[in-house]
């Protein structure tokens, strides 16, 4: 957890977290299978705002599909993440977001695929879903099934 010392007190760090896919399928038994693919990049920003992603030249991470123009970068990861999946219950007449599942997970890639068995049916997934992570784009976090 030494890293959380650098990013939150000796460096200007942010991330660009993004839920990029998400499905569930209910299973015979009556629980629902979440395979979530999403992307987690962060990187430093010095006091004029210019961005850079490690300490030194190729001191990063690289991600990029045939449809990217240009490849994702982030500063190397071993962050712990909250994952969650929830739905919407009626509490007194109104509707409440309930957790399904809500974890941390130790993020070592820019690009990550998970699945996660819950037991009810899901309405909404996120990576870092409270914002909890300083995030240039906060909106892409979450996204609704």
């Amino acid at each position: 957890m030494q890293y959380v010392i650098k990013d939150m007190f000796e460096t200007i760090t942010l991330y660009d977290n993004k839920v990029a896919d998400v499905n569930a399928i209910e299973l015979e038994n009556g629980k629902y299978q979440v395979e979530i693919e999403f992307n987690v990049s962060k990187y430093r920003s010095d006091e004029k705002g210019k961005r850079f992603y490690g300490e030194k030249a190729g001191d990063n991470l690289t991600y990029q599909t045939e449809e990217m123009e240009k490849p994702a970068l982030s500063v190397h990861l071993s962050d712990y993440i909250d994952i969650g999946v929830f739905t919407d219950k009626e509490v007194e007449g109104k509707k409440k977001e309930v957790a399904l599942y809500f974890k941390k997970h130790k993020i070592t890639a820019i690009n990550n695929k998970m699945t996660i068995i819950v037991d009810g049916k899901p309405t909404e997934v996120g990576v870092d879903p409270y914002n909890r992570l300083i995030d240039t784009n906060s909106d892409d976090n979450r996204k609704v099934l």
